[in-house]
């Protein structure tokens, strides 16, 4: 390889232009990673803000059915001589939060499977009245329509839940999900214990193991609300769980188990129905507030989304002016350097004619400097030489023609 040749990828070029390269490559992967994160946290906690309004739609919208499904239990147990016109002020509450969830799905743009679904089961539920109205149906029956349509209802909230990805907005609405579960389950046990108060009768069959299942759900889901919730929501529901209301309620929970082989619980339908309302409006109330801190956290999501956001794209431009900025002085730097190696070619065959300029303060210009130091020294050398090699040239002619003329004198002397 000659002077003149490069040395391929082994060269500074190459060296340099790998390492600010890959600095850059992964610099930009981590910006583009963020950017993209950030986008769709953005995405999903817009999302999940302007769902919030249907879940708690639905959510009334389940509440109300819980409450028509207890008056219908304790309707047909007693034959209905009992909540007649409880039950019809009801349905009225429930049409009302129908009517709103019909509203808002109109509005939704995804999810038309499940908007359809509850459609039709609403449209169940509404014709199951007349059957309740004749008497043609039993208390078992109804409790089982109406928890088919809460359930449906139920797999609305999942189809919500099922998009949400981000940690912090899927713990709340897990959350939320299993308090609304809870809830249901103290509903179907409203419904259970009217109908059981209702008549008298001893607690056995597929009322008791309703019971019992309800009761297992009942501990399953408040476990879970427990521990995914944190130390605020986690003290309100303890404070829920513990207040006067369940405290009343438990107590006719003990009756009613005290009593369940003989009958005769002693308990009025009516002070069971309104007792155990009490603590699920309560729990109701409860239900809106955790609603209202899943959409303060979805905004606070969306807000540190945008930041996020903000910073990396902030990021992106300055990369790109330190690509821009290393490129110029890569550039430059090869530059210089090639400056430097063609002076020391020329110096090595031999051409002093070359005076590098040493611009800047840096190494390389350090470098030139001191090549033009080394070119200044050659060429004192050199001409010092040349001027020797004159004067010495000078003294050999100055011996010859002393030499000569003593040869002629000798010549001369010898002849005479």
């Amino acid at each position: 390889m000659t002077r003149e040749e490069g040395v391929g990828w082994r060269s500074l070029r190459w060296r340099l232009g790998g390492v600010v390269g890959l600095l850059l490559l992964g610099l930009f992967g981590y910006i583009t990673v963020q950017l993209a994160e950030s986008l769709r946290a953005i995405g999903e906690a817009k999302q999940v803000a302007a769902q919030v309004t249907a879940v708690s739609v639905a959510g009334r919208l389940i509440h109300e059915l819980q409450k028509e499904r207890g008056l219908s239990s304790g309707f047909l147990a007693s034959g209905g001589g009992r909540f007649q016109s409880e039950l019809t002020e009801q349905r009225r509450s429930t049409d009302n939060a129908a009517a709103q969830l019909r509203e808002v799905a109109a509005t939704e743009r995804e999810g038309a499977a499940i908007r359809a679904k509850v459609e039709e089961a609403l449209k169940k539920q509404f014709a199951f009245r007349a059957e309740v109205d004749a008497l043609r149906t039993s208390a078992a029956a109804s409790f089982a329509q109406h928890t088919a349509t809460i359930a449906v209802l139920f797999e609305w909230i999942d189809a919500v839940r099922g998009g949400i990805t981000l940690p912090s907005l899927a713990a709340r609405f897990a959350a939320y999900r299993w308090f609304v579960w809870g809830k249901e389950y103290t509903g179907q046990e409203r419904a259970t214990l009217n109908a059981l108060f209702t008549n008298n009768q001893p607690l056995e069959g597929e009322v008791a193991m309703r019971w019992g299942a309800i009761a297992r759900g009942q501990e399953l889901a408040w476990r879970e609300v427990l521990m995914l919730s944190d130390e605020e929501t986690r003290a309100g529901v303890q404070q829920l769980l513990s207040g006067a209301n369940a405290q009343r309620v438990e107590e006719m929970r003990q009756r009613a188990r005290a009593q369940a082989a003989k009958g005769e619980y002693g308990v009025d339908p009516a002070v069971w129905f309104q007792g155990i309302t009490a603590w699920i409006d309560e729990m109701a109330a409860y239900e809106k507030v955790l609603l209202e801190r899943l959409e303060r956290e979805s905004r606070a999501v969306h807000k540190r989304a945008w930041w996020i956001f903000a910073f990396a794209g902030g990021s992106a431009l300055f990369a790109l002016a330190i690509s821009i900025w290393a490129v110029v002085l890569v550039r430059s730097l090869l530059r210089r350097l090639a400056v430097a190696r063609a002076v020391a070619v020329r110096l090595a065959d031999g051409d002093l004619r070359v005076m590098p300029q040493a611009e800047g303060d840096d190494e390389i210009a350090a470098l030139l400097a001191a090549n033009q130091e080394m070119v200044r020294a050659l060429r004192e050398t050199i001409a010092k030489v040349v001027q020797q090699s004159e004067s010495l040239a000078h003294a050999a002619e100055q011996v010859s023609a002393t030499a000569q003329s003593l040869a002629q004198s000798s010549s001369e002397q010898a002849a005479a």
